[in-house]
């Protein structure tokens, strides 16, 4: 993503620090823009996961068995 975003603010290595205003304003949005969208898009996505804490007793019920299961086969 890092690569990416360079290429679209127009960074060019031969120029070294010796970048554009233009490419230096750019890589400045983008470096702070483009993670910040991922971050609320992530957090959209946390707030969607239907998990409760009755669905993780619920889990942890479940792999208790399983576990309770294996132990009993392996003997």
């Amino acid at each position: 993503m890092a690569g990416a975003v360079l290429v679209y603010s127009g960074f060019d290595a031969s120029l070294e620090y010796r970048q554009e205003t233009e490419t230096i304003l750019w890589m400045r949005i983008l470096y702070s823009f483009v993670p910040a969208a991922m971050l609320l898009f992530a957090l959209f996505l946390l707030w969607k996961y239907p998990l409760t804490r009755a669905r993780v007793a619920e889990v942890k019920a479940q792999l208790a068995e399983r576990h309770a299961q294996e132990e009993s086969s392996h003997r």
